[in-house]
């Protein structure tokens, strides 16, 4: 069944470990939904420190309702990986090309269900964050595309895959903005989209992409493009890969 759609917070303990959804920017812990997080490959512990401080900062702008209206208030553009929609479920269509990110971050912020251990459902998938060493190389992070699908089943919304994906740690606490847990968890966020299915081609004459605007929609925190955020001049594109 083929559906039409339009336009559901982190804080986190980790080892494989859970983390519990946080008020974003306010501080206040609230166990909404527990998230499964497993870090592997990280030889320096305090690269993995840094990386453990920034995926709360990640899921916690991720599932903001602020953070995603930010990326539509700039205009960014999609671009779809060429099964996400088929593997949503969804019908091909302008619209739903243009308003699945949306879609995509309102259900994954959805909190847990009562019902979630005894179903062995999850609210959010597991995420698995591989330290990768590569100094001669020029990427932050990189993840395969579709990896976790939200899909319409037919009766509800459900999700499906894990988030995996790889950090170069060559550049974790390298220096100025690599030592910043905030950067980091806009590379964190915008591999996830990676995951999601959502791609940057090389093809800049339109205007930026969704997954680039997310990326520093998460480093601002829903403040991406206000002219006095900290963060307004500081641009970049996280030298992702999606492969």
């Amino acid at each position: 069944m083929s559906v039409s759609m339009s336009r559901r917070k982190f804080f986190g303990v980790c080892g494989a470990s859970a983390a519990a959804v946080a008020t974003v920017g306010g501080g206040t812990v609230r166990a909404a939904n527990s998230v499964r997080v497993d870090y592997k490959g990280f030889d320096v512990w305090a690269d993995e420190a840094l990386i453990r401080r920034a995926v709360p900062i990640a899921l916690g702008r991720i599932q903001s309702k602020a953070v995603r209206q930010n990326v539509y208030d700039v205009g960014a553009r999609y671009a779809l990986s060429g099964r996400v929609l088929k593997n949503s479920n969804m019908t091909d269509n302008e619209k739903n090309r243009k308003n699945l990110l949306w879609h995509q971050l309102s259900i994954l912020s959805q909190p847990n269900s009562p019902n979630d251990d005894k179903t062995g459902r999850r609210a959010f998938p597991d995420i698995y964050i591989r330290g990768v060493f590569e100094p001669k190389a020029n990427w932050l992070g990189r993840a395969h595309l579709d990896k976790v699908v939200v899909k319409w089943d037919g009766t509800e919304w459900v999700q499906e895959g894990d988030f995996d994906l790889q950090i170069n740690t060559h550049f974790v606490n390298s220096g100025g903005r690599y030592n910043n847990a905030e950067e980091w968890a806009s590379t964190i966020a915008h591999e996830m989209l990676h995951n999601l299915g959502h791609q940057h081609p090389e093809d800049d004459g339109g205007g930026e992409w969704q997954i680039d605007a997310l990326n520093m929609a998460v480093l601002c925190g829903g403040h991406y493009g206000h002219a006095d955020h900290k963060h307004v001049c500081s641009f970049h594109r996280s030298g992702g890969h999606d492969w």
